[in-house]
């Protein structure tokens, strides 16, 4: 019955590093991962923001407002 508690234990510890250690790559591909009212990511927000719309003006897709 031990036995089964301390590979459960572990079985849970290694799922939690490995949970842990992709979520840390996946944090250093976005600079802006973790910030809180940054203006770095505010100013990106944006960019990508109009580079939709102006995206979508180019083709054509612009929603119709009602």
């Amino acid at each position: 019955m031990q036995l089964a508690i301390v590979i459960v234990i572990i079985l849970i510890a290694i799922a939690y590093a490995t949970w842990r250690t992709s979520h840390s790559f996946q944090e250093a591909a976005d600079p802006c991962c973790g910030c809180n009212d940054c203006p770095l990511k505010d100013r990106k927000k944006q960019k990508e923001y109009c580079a939709k719309k102006k995206h979508e003006e180019k083709f054509g897709r612009m929603k119709k407002k009602h």
